[in-house]
């Protein structure tokens, strides 16, 4: 290792994930799954179109995808 001056700070990072369980296992990413999948529920169900929100099927029939 090289020789740091005197006054400079290094920082080493020995866990392979910066944040702790609740940024990176825990509570943001679980929010995030129970939002998704409340959206979910919500599109596969008739309670977006009885909100007044019409949903298209996907693909578009009118598009044609390239394999």
């Amino acid at each position: 290792m090289e020789r740091i001056g005197k006054f400079q700070t290094v920082c080493i990072e020995k866990n392979a994930t910066l944040g702790g369980t609740c940024l990176n296992v825990g509570c943001i990413p679980s929010k995030a799954l129970l939002n998704n999948s409340h959206y979910y529920h919500m599109a596969h169900s008739n309670e977006l179109k009885n909100r007044g929100i019409e949903s298209m099927n996907y693909p578009p029939k009118n598009i044609k995808l390239k394999s």
